[in-house]
């Protein structure tokens, strides 16, 4: 089903002191000086995206690995366990994968996860050779040269992020009814994918103030929106958090 969400603005090239402007909300019409890029009544002040955070405070927050395999390195749990009961030496192969949904929903999913696999054992596991041809065959018929040049290593995910340690994972997308956006910890067997935000080497201090109702506020007012679902964002939502400045006991 088809949902379509509509913003009308109205433009004008009158700036008479105190000329009012209205502004339509859900708790009706409004009288007010001024109407910013975010729609509120407020001064123009734009959150433009950035590349590292405004405070030392942060660790980089990165997105996961994405795949461009159109689905044949990550598996359900009943493809897992087809593959796993065809080529018992893949198992070794498998690891847990989490895209944003499935992390919400916490629905097991995998992936074939073959760095530093040996190329004598991938041999051995016709399944698995099957599957990465496929994503040879998809990448050198993608118009995308980007995406051409990886299939040079179908094997591989095309971009390649994960972590050695715990990490906190934070979707990308999750629905505007929640007043917190779900974010948390996954270990380090946990591939992620590219529905998630991951922050290597966090500890607790970190995971507080991101689940913090001040964070959630800044997320609900500057973050980008699919239909009206949160779209959190590394650069614009995370990069541009102003974060506390504690001593070590309010830590």
């Amino acid at each position: 089903m088809a949902h379509v969400h509509v913003v009308i603005i109205g433009f004008d090239t009158i700036n008479e002191p105190g000329r009012m402007r209205r502004l339509f909300t859900p708790e009706g019409v409004k009288l007010v000086e001024n109407i910013n890029f975010y729609l509120m009544p407020a001064p123009n002040i734009f959150i433009y995206a950035r590349k590292t955070a405004i405070c030392e405070d942060a660790k980089p927050m990165n997105i996961g690995s994405m795949a461009r395999d159109d689905g044949n390195l990550i598996l359900t749990h009943d493809e897992m366990n087809a593959l796993v009961k065809a080529n018992p030496t893949a198992k070794k192969f498998i690891r847990p994968f989490m895209m944003g949904a499935n992390f919400i929903q916490r629905k097991p999913r995998y992936c074939l996860w073959l760095v530093s696999a040996n190329p004598y054992d991938i041999m051995k596991c016709p399944k698995v050779l099957e599957r990465v041809k496929r994503v040879r065959e998809f990448r050198l018929n993608s118009p995308r040269e980007i995406t051409q040049r990886d299939a040079a290593t179908p094997y591989l995910f095309g971009e390649i992020r994960y972590c050695e340690t715990n990490y906190i994972a934070i979707p990308r997308t999750s629905s505007e009814n929640r007043e917190y956006v779900p974010i948390g910890w996954l270990d380090d067997s946990v591939i992620p994918g590219d529905g998630l935000f991951i922050i290597p080497g966090a500890n607790l201090y970190h995971f507080g103030i991101l689940t913090s109702r001040i964070h959630m506020a800044w997320m609900r007012r500057v973050c980008g929106r699919l239909e009206m679902r949160y779209s959190y964002s590394n650069t614009i939502v995370y990069n541009n958090f102003a974060w506390p400045s504690p001593n070590e006991n309010q830590r």
